[in-house]
């Protein structure tokens, strides 16, 4: 009985941090890889100047800063509970430039766009831009988001990804949402200590 109990535990220790990171599944640009522009149409988030239902590269007006990026086929809660502790990430390091910008992305282009829409709305963030690319269903050529993939985090600086986070169907958890968190220390300028 103890037996069945220990490798019963190990089974659903391996497969929840698996749901987490989909180790398996290669998504979006890899770290060293340049950002290339691309276009996106803005749904809603920070109030950054830039209108709702402008179209704009947010990869050209962001420059050199440190960005998270983020495509995500779905908008449920998980990808409301990344964003929110992205936004809260931004907010805490607003002078260190840090920003971000969340691509929705789907097969209905209209679908999606309302979808993006209603997700700004719904949650009201104050420091990230919540956006829908004009290329679909993938995002942007290039870009090589795998369909499999639900949300690709890239992080990136001086136009450089530094690191690349990829979940699953069921998105990010709460390791997950840490683990990109932890992922902005490295495109974060070092705090001086004098």
């Amino acid at each position: 009985m103890k037996y069945c109990l220990t490798v019963g535990f190990i089974f659903l220790a391996f497969f929840t941090t698996q749901s987490s990171l989909a180790v398996d599944v290669k998504s979006g640009l890899q770290v060293g890889d340049r950002v290339p522009a691309f276009l996106v149409t803005k749904s809603g988030g920070i109030d950054d100047g830039v209108d709702v239902d402008e179209t704009l590269c947010y990869r050209c007006r962001l420059g050199n800063k440190p960005v998270v990026m983020v495509f995500a086929r779905s908008t449920g809660d998980n990808l409301a509970n990344l964003v929110r502790q992205i936004d809260k990430t931004v907010a805490q390091n607003a002078d260190k430039k840090l920003s971000s910008f969340v691509n929705i992305i789907g097969k209905n282009a209209n679908a999606v766009a309302a979808s993006a829409k209603q997700f700004a709305k719904e949650h009201k963030f104050k420091n990230v831009a919540i956006c829908v690319p004009t290329d679909q269903p993938n995002g942007p050529d290039g870009f090589k988001i795998a369909p499999d993939a639900d949300v690709t985090v890239m992080t990136y600086v001086n136009g450089q990804v530094k690191d690349n986070k990829v979940f699953g169907k069921e998105g990010a958890d709460r390791k997950g949402v840490q683990a990109v968190v932890a992922g902005t220390k490295k495109i974060l300028p070092a705090s001086s200590t004098n």
